[in-house]
């Protein structure tokens, strides 16, 4: 289990590596392609987005048998659950780009003026 995994673990405790290990491969898939919009080159998570990774698989792994819900009500008790757990990070994708000097290629985006 990678660096990321055994964060994930110690937040976690006791879970199925497996379950885990298929969450980071996804979220770490769906992150780099996030990122892509500002460098067409990006293959790996910088460093300092690593939490992003952390912060999605608790997420989603919480969420697992919850799949296609958007909320859920129990006794009093509802929960809701995010379309695109990424879309929360946004901000702090677009400050990291900042950071970098990088812009939105915009590639993929219509303008009508």
């Amino acid at each position: 289990m990678n660096q990321i995994g055994e964060r994930i673990k110690v937040l976690l405790g006791d879970v199925d590596e497996n379950q885990v290990n298929v969450l980071v491969e996804l979220v770490e898939s769906q992150l780099v392609n996030k990122l892509k919009v500002y460098n067409e080159e990006i293959k790996a998570i910088p460093l300092c987005l690593e939490y992003i990774v952390v912060e999605t698989v608790i997420a989603r792994f919480n969420y697992l048998g919850s799949e296609g819900m958007s909320s859920e009500s129990v006794e009093g008790h509802s929960m809701s659950f995010y379309e695109n757990y990424l879309n929360r990070f946004d901000d702090d994708i677009k400050l990291w780009a900042e950071v970098e000097g990088l812009t939105d290629n915009g590639k993929g985006k219509v303008m009508f003026l």
